[in-house]
């Protein structure tokens, strides 16, 4: 699970060379089928008033350098982690300082904290549907990591592997977000707070839309109706 404006290192696999080794492969299904979400640290270029394109050639080339130039790019602060200034909640509890300290293929659990959003590999027979109300910006990712929880998932962060955020011009949906923030109205955090409170009590259920033909209020067929899932 991961936003387009990131990318991820090619290793993904334990240990490294990767992913391409059979057993590793194997270990790596079998604590996804244990509902087992296995996070990646993510990082960011720190210079944020440096030329666009040189700052995504930086980016994309920490991607493909492996750990050790995280860790070089971090001790000379041209990387931190994502969003550690603006918002530390969002990648806190992954606890970037131990991973960059691990050198050996051991995996560390870390405990779900509020508004905790990781990039995670997850099984997909494992993974429950996602609500399909979230549009635009904000909010989503926050929701479905705290649903995870709630269904029991645990969080344990990769020894080797790590995405690199790729910097670019802010889009209008996050402008328009801000914008509503700031004038007090915000759908997204309204819905991810809705859903937070019913994982809590334990009786939320995703709402997802299929296309399916549906009778509309008045008992009439309305082919251009949807039908909710929950």
């Amino acid at each position: 699970m991961l936003d387009v404006d990131f990318v991820s290192s090619p290793l993904l696999g334990l240990p490294e060379p990767g992913y391409r080794d059979v057993a590793v492969y194997n270990q790596m299904v079998q604590l996804a089928m244990q509902k087992k979400a296995i996070v990646l640290p993510a990082f960011e270029v720190t210079n944020r008033r440096q030329d666009l394109n040189m700052a995504q050639n930086f980016a994309r080339s920490i991607a493909l350098g492996g750990k050790e130039a995280v860790k070089a790019g971090h001790a000379a602060g041209l990387l931190d982690s994502f969003n550690g200034r603006d918002a530390p909640w969002g990648h806190g509890p992954t606890n970037t300082t131990r991973w960059l300290e691990l050198d050996g293929p051991i995996l560390y659990r870390i405990l779900y904290g509020s508004r905790y959003e990781p990039f995670i590999i997850m099984a997909r027979r494992q993974a429950p549907w996602a609500d399909e109300r979230f549009v635009g910006y904000g909010g989503n990712k926050i929701a479905y990591i705290n649903q995870l929880n709630g269904v029991g998932f645990t969080f344990h962060v990769h020894p080797f592997a790590y995405v690199v955020h790729v910097p670019h011009v802010r889009t209008k949906a996050a402008n328009d977000f801000v914008q509503q923030k700031r004038r007090g109205v915000s759908l997204m955090d309204d819905l991810r707070a809705e859903i937070e409170a019913d994982v809590l009590k334990g009786t939320y259920a995703p709402f997802t839309v299929f296309c399916e033909e549906t009778l509309s209020d008045d008992g009439n067929e309305n082919s251009s109706s949807i039908s909710i899932v929950r």
